[in-house]
């Protein structure tokens, strides 16, 4: 599925799991496996996989059967919400990650 078919319609919490699947591969440069979903959102597993089907089945995400962690997204980083949301989740995981994550300049590849 082409990313720029996809129309971005998600419910607030779905776009709170479409951005910290976002932030953590770019963090990691790999994507998640539900148990890192279920250790942020600090819910169930079942809970986890509901939303992971929910999201696949809504066309946001792909799945490779028989391999984890294999979640890709397939919306454009555009397409997701950039605001912290009101829990703050997001926010805690890039200060998790802040020794990781570093901002490269475009033009000059120079931290930023």
């Amino acid at each position: 599925m082409a990313r720029d078919k996809i129309t971005a319609s998600y419910t607030t919490r779905q776009g709170e799991y479409l951005s910290f699947i976002h932030d953590y591969t770019k963090l990691n440069g790999q994507p998640p496996a539900e148990a890192d979903i279920q250790e942020h959102f600090k819910v169930s597993p079942p809970s986890i996989h509901d939303m992971i089907l929910m999201l696949e089945k809504k066309g946001f995400i792909q799945r490779a059967p028989g391999m984890a962690p294999s979640i890709r997204l397939l919306l454009s980083p555009d397409k997701l919400p950039r605001e912290e949301p009101a829990s703050g989740r997001l926010c805690n995981l890039r200060e998790c990650f802040k020794s990781r994550w570093r901002r490269v300049a475009p033009q000059t590849g120079a931290a930023i």
